[in-house]
Formats: C-alpha cells, structure tokens, sequence
C-alpha cells in the first residue's frame, strides 16, 4: 500500500507507464486522483484540496477538487493547467498533468520567479459520473459569467430546437437524422451557436449555466486566491477534449482579437492559435468559460489564457453524445435506466467521445501538451 495523501491511498506508477506516455492516463475518476497525487507528492509539490460536500462518486467514494504546486511561494510567474473542467473531459487532463509531475524537467521546466500549479479535476462530479456537466447539470464553461452584471445572456436559437436538443424518448439514429437536418436548414454557424452556446432559461437542458456560481466556481476561486498572490504574469492552459481532428490539439484564445493577451498568445505559439472571438475556433463564441472568469477575478494580473481542445471522433457523434447522457439523467434515470444495458451503452459513447482508447491519441496528446507547455513557459519568461 502506498502513503495516504488527502484522504486516498496512493497507487505507484509502473516504469513501464512512465516510460510510455500512454501509461499516464487513468481508467477512472479515483485512480486518477491517486496517480496524481503521488505523482505530485514525488515531485516535492505543495499539495492542497477542495472535498465537496455535497456530491459522491458511484461507488460512494468523496469527490476532490486538488491542487499540486511547485516553485517559490511568490512567484512573479505562475504557469497555471486546469483539468476537468467538463467532468468526463478529466481523463485527458489528468494524464497531461500526472505525466507532467512525473516528466517535469521535459514537460515543465521552470524559469526563475516562476510556479506551476496545476488544478486536478475541477468538475469531480462529472469526471466521476463521465458527464461533461456537475451534479446540477450546469455546464462549468457556461457558469463564470459576471452574476452580478443583470440577466445572464440569451440564445435565441435554444427553445425552436429543444425537441431536438432533449427528446422525450431516446431513438440515436432518428435523433441524429434529425439534428442533421436542422443543421442543413439554418447553417453551421446558427446549429452550433443554438446547440453550444450556453442556455440559461432550462435546467434540464443541454449546456446549461446555471443560476449562480456552482461548487466548482467556489472552490476553484477558494484555491487559486491562495496562490496567486503576488503573481504579475500567468499563463493558462485549460485542458478539453471533443472538437477538432483526432489527436490534435487546437489552442484557442479567448481573448478579444485586439488586445495585447492575444498578440501575447500568437507571439507565443508562432501564430499557432485560433479565436472564438474571430470565429476561427473549432468551437463556438462562449459566454461563462472558467478562463474569463479567472482574466475577470484577477484584472491586475498579466493572463494569458488558452483553451487546449484536443480532437476524438466527429463533431456530429460527439454533439449526439451529450443529447444521449443529458436524456440518460433526465428522461432515462426518472424510468431506472441508468443501471440498464441501454443506460451502459450510452455512457460508454460519452466515454469514447470524449476518451479514446487508443493509446497512440493519447500519445499525440501528450506530445502537444509538453509543446504547449513549453511554449506557454518561454512566453512567460520573456518580456
């Protein structure tokens, strides 16, 4: 047995997993709390954590949101990686931040006056429950609106489509038929601003914002007040998974295009980075995202933010997933089907969707992390 570290039983990494990057990514929720925690108990990190109060994991197990950090204590630069920000989206995150604790002079190697602190499964919930939302259904992206601005924003194009977004019963192929056909009739544009966008008027829907900030918000703003202080420069990555070509990793800025936090990001990445702003993004303009929150809460630090999405199978079957596990855990829970072979299958497809199998994607993930990190690191550490 290993040390006990915050409340869990540490695993040991093998060398086989350390040699192979794949090896890096987790099976579940708890076992990637465990790898990563010793990975970052290994590395000599401060370790710090958040337990919710309120939810659980299936098989009863508490749910955590940790923090691993290594650097001084008042860094002038801090390099920060979220995780799990959309729960199920952690398997990816976590490899990338496990495998980063355990590679670190590859991965992450510091300038002076510079810390890295990496936020390990900020959805818990959804990481355990393979949901890409917490435990109220809100979509964390969608959450980090200013609340205290007046209503939150609208999306037109949301209730026309709801028979479509959150069917009454579930039929896969009629529902994907339909969703086509929608999208042929008012465009790629209009399908996915409706779709994606974020929705703050039904609570049972899909890519919801909620009414306030969740426990996600609070805890994650609880953790980063206490390491920010005195930081003048960071840098964030915030981990996703589900757009794009398999295996590639889209860096997307969410800054306004003429501002210096996106000239700061080009700079960084040789161009190398897309705006939603601009429209060039594989994902649609957001409202709420952790990564505007975060600029919002902090306006006296230097930020410079990217969202990494790193591409599984396509759009449509990934867009098909989440209108299957939303119907799973509103129509299907209410009828007891989230114990039955159907309820299975369709979590095994927001797994895939979200968590290829296949160790060369995940290969192809880290590789483009360790690029991006490094990257986000030289940025920091130049003028």
């Amino acid at each position: 047995m290993g040390k006990t570290i915050a409340g869990e039983t540490a695993v040991t990494m093998s060398d086989d997993a350390a040699a192979d990057p794949a090896g890096f990514f987790p099976d579940g929720y708890v076992a990637a709390r465990r790898a990563f925690l010793e990975a970052a108990a290994r590395a000599g990190a401060e370790i710090d954590g958040r337990r919710h109060e309120e939810a659980r994991a299936p098989a009863g197990e508490a749910l955590w949101m940790d923090a691993a950090r290594i650097g001084p204590q008042r860094p002038r630069r801090m390099l920060l990686i979220l995780s799990g920000v959309h729960g199920v989206e952690g398997f990816c995150g976590s490899g990338v931040q496990t495998g980063t604790l355990r590679r670190l002079a590859e991965a992450a190697p510091l300038p002076p006056e510079t810390a890295l602190v990496m936020i390990h499964a900020v959805n818990p919930y959804g990481f355990a429950w393979l949901r890409r939302v917490n435990e109220d259904n809100v979509d964390l992206n969608r959450n980090f609106i200013d609340w205290a601005a007046g209503a939150p924003p609208t999306n037109p194009g949301y209730a026309a489509l709801r028979p479509i977004f959150c069917p009454q019963e579930w039929d896969a192929d009629a529902n994907l038929a339909a969703a086509d056909a929608k999208r042929a009739e008012i465009g790629e544009r209009a399908w996915r601003a409706a779709h994606s966008g974020g929705q703050y008027e039904d609570p049972a829907g899909i890519f919801y914002g909620g009414t306030g900030p969740v426990w996600s918000q609070r805890a994650l703003f609880d953790l980063l007040d206490a390491h920010v202080a005195g930081v003048e420069r960071l840098a964030i990555v915030d981990l996703h998974t589900g757009l794009g070509p398999p295996g590639h990793g889209e860096r997307i800025a969410m800054h306004d295009p003429g501002r210096p936090a996106m000239a700061r990001a080009r700079a960084w990445f040789g161009g190398d980075v897309t705006s939603t702003i601009a429209g060039d993004a594989v994902t649609a303009p957001l409202s709420g995202t952790a990564l505007e929150g975060i600029e919002r809460r902090y306006p006296a630090i230097e930020t410079t933010a990217i969202a990494l999405e790193f591409g599984t199978i396509d759009n449509r079957h990934v867009q098909l997933a989440v209108r299957a596990d939303n119907w799973l855990h509103g129509q299907g829970a209410a009828r007891g089907l989230l114990d039955d072979p159907a309820g299975y299958c369709i979590k095994q497809q927001i797994r895939d969707a979200f968590y290829p199998a296949d160790p060369d994607w995940k290969r192809a993930v880290w590789r483009r992390a360790v690029a991006t990190q490094r990257a986000m690191l030289a940025g920091l550490a130049g003028p």
